[in-house]
């Protein structure tokens, strides 16, 4: 809590009846929240409706939460994250709460930055900005994970990212605002700065794809060099390449190091995966095609695998190190939740580019860095890792199936691993996956047809 937080905490037990609904139903959020985080991490199935998330739905409701307010976006941030933890299985219903939270912004000019509105306090304006960030990257987020276009467009809004300050350095009744601290200094909004600038570029990666504008080189090599610039600028502590360089971090920072590097290898991958579907058995990138393109495709499907083996080696750090003993054994499933979704884009991409690959021997194998067999032994090393997490991901047990479909494919049999057979209910999967054109869109959204 902050400190402001904390006084109307303080009056709260002093007149518990002079409070609003909707702070209430931000107390309620706070403490859900805080719940889940501070419980066992394998007992989601007893916390499905918690008392606390139960009651700020009350609280929401009797507020009238459609007509916007003091602290209602708040309570539906936190409605959402709790949900998301929860329920993460429930992807429509994440996005569609995202999306009401992004036309409440607008109705209550959120996407108008405080400045512009002289009756908004220094302190009011701050906070207005970051819970506009935060919408910003839920909206994107979910447009990416549904293959949505986003509320939130470019050019509909101009309010500025928040600060780089401590919230010590902020003060409820201040003129203005202290200057932001050097990048490179992690305060309490820096990890939201960082996500921040991820979805600024990654949305307009979901614009283009949508629009079907990424199979031109030009369009491609613009939204990659966006993209790099907009990781470039994220600290180095916000990005991670080993355990070694982070042996003195919190868990919690090691895995914002691990969320930031894994969202933007996902975004090389969606930024390159139609060139996956180049892979032709004869090995070439299409009729008529000249060398120079086929040079180009060749390039970016290499990036394309590059980005999933490393998401790959994150999947399997996290499974490492969530084990008893490890670096990140107190989050468990709680950060793994975090990247389920960039590991199963990874997955889906070295398995459609190797189950292409089986098919045509005459690819040569010296066009990417890493070989066949190379791959496959990092899906088959990444098996057993799904298989734990499906016991309470439902995109685990998407991956499994997947595997199971590759390695029938290239005449393995996947079942030779050791794995825990309770963990893979199959008969309730009910995803009918068969190795056609449609197979890719259940992976990558942004690539499934209209359905009607």
């Amino acid at each position: 809590m902050t400190d402001r937080m904390l006084v109307q905490y303080e009056d709260f037990w002093s007149h518990p009846s002079a409070v609003s609904l909707s702070w209430l139903g931000l107390l309620y959020g706070v403490l859900s929240l805080s719940h889940f985080f501070s419980s066992e991490p394998d007992h989601r199935e007893s916390q499905r409706q918690p008392k606390y998330l139960e009651c700020l739905v009350q609280c929401l409701i009797a507020a009238d939460y459609v007509r916007g307010g003091p602290y209602i976006l708040e309570c539906l941030i936190h409605y959402y994250l709790v949900e998301f933890y929860l329920n993460p299985v429930t992807e429509v219903g994440n996005w569609m709460v995202a999306g009401m939270m992004a036309q409440l912004a607008f109705r209550m000019g959120y996407h108008r930055d405080p400045s512009h509105f002289p009756r908004i306090s220094a302190f009011e304006g701050e906070m207005r900005r970051r819970v506009w960030a935060t919408i910003h990257i839920l909206d994107g987020t979910m447009a990416m994970l549904i293959g949505a276009p986003r509320i939130i467009s470019d050019g509909t809004w101009n309010t500025r990212p928040p600060r780089n300050i401590y919230d010590a350095d902020l003060d409820q009744d201040c003129v203005q605002l202290p200057e932001s601290r050097a990048g490179t200094e992690v305060t309490e909004v820096s990890f939201l700065l960082a996500r921040y600038k991820m979805s600024l570029a990654m949305g307009r990666l979901v614009d283009l794809s949508l629009m079907n504008k990424l199979e031109s080189p030009e369009n491609v090599n613009s939204a990659e060099a966006r993209l790099k610039e907009a990781y470039d600028s994220i600290p180095e502590k916000f990005k991670f390449t080993s355990l070694v360089h982070c042996l003195s971090d919190k868990p919690v920072s090691v895995a914002h190091r691990v969320i930031i590097t894994c969202l933007y290898n996902k975004s090389r991958i969606i930024l390159y995966q139609r060139q996956l579907r180049k892979v032709a058995s004869t090995g070439s990138s299409g009729p008529g095609s000249s060398e120079e393109n086929e040079n180009w495709t060749s390039a970016a499907r290499r990036k394309c695998i590059e980005a999933a083996l490393e998401i790959m080696k994150h999947l399997l750090f996290l499974d490492a190190e969530t084990q008893p003993g490890g670096t990140l054994t107190m989050l468990r499933s709680k950060v793994s939740a975090l990247v389920v979704h960039e590991c199963l884009v990874a997955t889906a991409a070295l398995s459609t580019y190797l189950y292409r690959w089986s098919d045509a021997p005459a690819v040569d194998e010296s066009e990417g860095a890493v070989s066949k067999s190379g791959i496959e032994a990092i899906l088959r090393q990444s098996y057993q890792t799904w298989s734990h997490w499906s016991n309470w991901s439902a995109e685990a047990r998407r991956a499994v199936e997947l595997l199971d479909l590759l390695f029938k494919k290239l005449g393995c049999n996947s079942l030779d691993i050791e794995i825990d057979e309770e963990a893979l209910p199959m008969d309730e999967m009910e995803l009918g996956l068969d190795w056609d054109a449609d197979t890719l869109g259940i992976f990558f959204p942004l690539l499934n047809e209209p359905s009607v």
